[in-house]
């Protein structure tokens, strides 16, 4: 039966049909025409070092994750890139220009889609050097890598990553930048005898408000504290955790700080500067993980959080959710065609043959469902059958499923559990077929006995409120009596019309699409996105992305913010978000994200304000991403550059390679490129595949992207020793 997502629950990313591109075949490898499309160029003779760990540093695994794909390279409002090293030397890197002439002239020449960078090696400037914080032998606190977010093209807001944060201001007006330090900031525990590092994830001026950021701390809570909400429910994400068991979980802080808009240049007096002042917190909301995608909506003034569990007010356990007080709003139905023809019966729940010893029942599955979602249950008196499927918690509730679920279904008769087996034939009527033949060989315990039926039949019961929270899954009256009453199949030859009668029965399923706009009780929820059926294997290729739950922090300028978790319980699987672009335009930075869904990457945008509702709009597909990324679970960065391309960056190996002459090296990386079809119903696209990193690079640190005058953008890898720009 269908599975609806949870009470409360509301699914915020809904594709598009018209948008989906079922015909896509695959990816085609090409390699830029210009030889140096890509080229590197050395860092300032320093080069780039992370800040290494103190002896005592105990990490949960989640902040271990956090640590390897944290992103040092920041982008900023005027065409620079800047990054923070362990030494706390903040570095502008401006790229080389190309004229426009010769950019006209190197565009015949090139591959459509990348340019070579003609006389652009970069110029660093080094902005300024925090002081060095004073480390405390008594303390067991493990400091943060520092960051820089941009304020202004003139301004920077700068953690240390032990607790402190600068505002700084750069001077533009030479040819060598000069950064000053305006203010200091620090976060103190309650008593005030210690700093506490932070994560800076969002840091924003608005207006004469102020500025305003948004941190994260480590907190040890007891084991049961912050119930994973991520792994409760219909779970939409293959990568959703199990119970989270770890003590560690994360506070999450909203600061104001500093006055807005001074000027660059203006000088400002020294003590200001060098004194420390205490950040002033508004609200503190809870989590047990990491935010993977954080967006700060200026107009609206709230941030939009995606982690893979929902964040709550209350370190004790998740409050109710606040439910959107926006008016709803309704939106026509598609209309579907009426079908010619008296209707399709639908067809049994499953079918049944026995002999003097054993019972075999068979359900028709869908052919690509893998194997790890069958979760079977034998008892002497007792049946379990369950899908876990995320087309199943994504099935609108007045459709039906062809999922089967028997929810500790009592036998009509005892069997024998230890040798009761069950198997799954994809292919039992072909390669084509959409559905396929799942097997429970059952062994009676009481061999000889003739059976009438396979489940023994079900009293209706009445089921009363008691008010606590226990939680019991219950099977309704409707599906009880479906599975009850099924006539046994005397020839075992009629088994083979199980696949072709579910084909039929489902044949609106192609026609309804993502939309489930089908009549009666058709699935409604579209076949399985897929490349050419040979090339996928469901079992290795269905999991990629992270997980991913919404969480709306609005009123987030003010102390009492108003949390809205439109799906708290339903994670998402994230493909991959914005490239980070330095860019001189006053446009709003680009917030959307791509979502997993079947073998594709949807991107989606945020609603607008005046949008009456939490659902993003589907701008785009990436089709198979979802499917070439499964194979790439070792990519440190995944950004997709608007609608244009995916960019997945397989990160150089920091292990140390031994040489015949037993020197050491670094390895080198892969930039992998997918490039969606110009034609949204294209059955080809690109691919291409670029070396970052080298024997000299070092280790991948951090990627961003500089737009240029002429609206071309170029794609810059930092590593430990170089730099690696892309043109496209």
């Amino acid at each position: 039966m269908s599975i609806p997502p949870p009470p409360g629950d509301k699914l915020s990313f809904t594709p598009s049909r018209e948008l989906l591109n079922p015909k896509f075949e695959s990816y085609k490898l090409e390699v830029p025409s210009a030889p140096d499309a890509i080229s590197s160029f050395p860092l300032p003779s320093a080069g780039f070092r992370t800040r290494s760990l103190p002896d005592h540093a105990r990490l949960a695994f989640t902040e271990v994750q956090a640590r390897v794909r944290h992103n040092h390279l920041s982008a900023g409002k005027a065409g620079e890139l800047v990054y923070v090293d362990a030494d706390l030397k903040v570095v502008a890197i401006q790229l080389g220009q190309v004229s426009v002439e010769e950019l006209a002239r190197l565009q015949t020449l090139a591959h459509e889609c990348f340019l070579p960078l003609q006389n652009g090696a970069p110029t660093y400037h080094s902005l300024v050097e925090l002081p060095t914080p004073v480390a405390s032998s008594s303390s067991t606190r493990v400091p943060e890598y520092p960051d820089a977010i941009a304020l202004t093209p003139f301004r920077w807001a700068i953690s240390d990553g032990t607790g402190r944060i600068y505002l700084v201001s750069v001077d533009k007006s030479s040819p060598s930048w000069i950064g000053r330090i305006e203010e200091t900031y620090e976060l103190s525990s309650e008593g005030g005898d210690e700093l506490l590092p932070f994560r800076l994830h969002a840091a924003n001026e608005v207006g004469a408000k102020g500025i305003f950021a948004l941190l994260s701390i480590p907190i040890k809570v007891a084991p049961s504290a912050l119930p994973n909400l991520s792994s409760s429910g219909g779970g939409l994400s293959t990568s959703a955790r199990p119970k989270n068991a770890s003590t560690t979980a994360f506070e999450y802080l909203t600061v104001s700080l500093g006055a807005p808009n001074i000027a660059a240049g203006e000088d400002v007096p020294m003590e200001d500067a060098t004194a420390s002042k205490q950040l002033n917190v508004l609200w503190r909301l809870h989590s047990h993980d990491l935010p993977n995608y954080v967006s700060f909506d200026a107009e609206a003034e709230r941030y939009i959080i995606g982690a893979p569990s929902s964040l709550t007010s209350n370190p004790e356990g998740p409050s109710t959710p606040s439910a959107p007080t926006r008016p709803s709003s309704t939106t026509p139905s598609e209309a579907t065609s009426e079908p010619s023809g008296p209707p399709i019966p639908r067809p049994p729940p499953f079918s049944w043959t026995q002999d003097p010893d054993s019972l075999t029942v068979v359900f028709a599955l869908p052919s690509d469902t893998p194997t790890s979602s069958i979760r079977i249950t034998f008892s002497r008196q007792f049946l379990t059958l369950h899908i876990g499927s995320a087309a199943a918690a994504l099935a609108p509730s007045s459709t039906r499923s062809t999922l089967p679920h028997v929810s500790h279904k009592k036998l009509w008769d005892s069997i024998d559990p230890h040798t009761s087996v069950w198997t799954f034939d994809r292919e039992a009527e072909g390669r084509d077929s959409t559905f396929g033949l799942l097997s429970l060989h059952l062994e009676k315990a009481n061999a000889g006995v003739k059976w009438t039926d396979v489940f023994a039949l079900t009293a209706p019961s009445m089921v009363e409120d008691t008010g606590t929270s226990k939680i019991t899954e219950l099977t309704t009256d409707q599906e009880e009596q479906e599975l009850e009453h099924v006539v046994e199949t005397l020839d075992p030859s009629e088994l083979a019309k199980i696949s072709e009668n579910m084909e039929q029965w489902t044949k609106g399923l192609a026609e309804g699409g993502a939309t489930g706009e089908v009549d009666g009780d058709g699935l409604g929820h579209g076949v399985p996105t897929s490349l050419i059926g040979e090339e996928i294997d469901v079992e290795v290729d269905g999991d990629s992305g992270r997980p991913l739950i919404i969480t709306w922090v609005e009123n987030a300028l003010t102390p009492s913010p108003r949390l809205v978790r439109p799906h708290p319980t339903i994670p998402y699987s994230l493909l991959s978000t914005p490239l980070p672009l330095s860019s001189a335009s006053t446009n709003a930075p680009d917030s959307s994200i791509t979502i997993k869904h079947d073998v594709d990457g949807l991107l989606f945008a945020p609603p607008s304000l005046s949008s009456s509702t939490y659902t993003w709009t589907h701008t785009s597909t990436f089709p198979a991403l979802a499917f070439v990324l499964a194979t790439k679970q070792d990519a440190s960065f995944i950004h997709h550059l608007a609608d244009r391309a995916v960019f997945a960056f397989d990160a150089p190996s920091s292990f140390s390679l031994a040489s015949p002459a037993g020197a050491t090296r670094s390895g080198a990386g892969n930039l992998f490129v997918y490039c969606r079809p110009e034609d949204a119903k294209g059955t080809k696209g690109v691919q291409m595949v670029l070396r970052v990193g080298g024997p000299s690079s070092g280790a991948l640190v951090g990627v961003g992207g500089v737009v240029g005058e002429d609206g071309k953008v170029a794609v810059v890898a930092l590593c430990e020793k170089e730099i690696w720009v892309l043109r496209l």
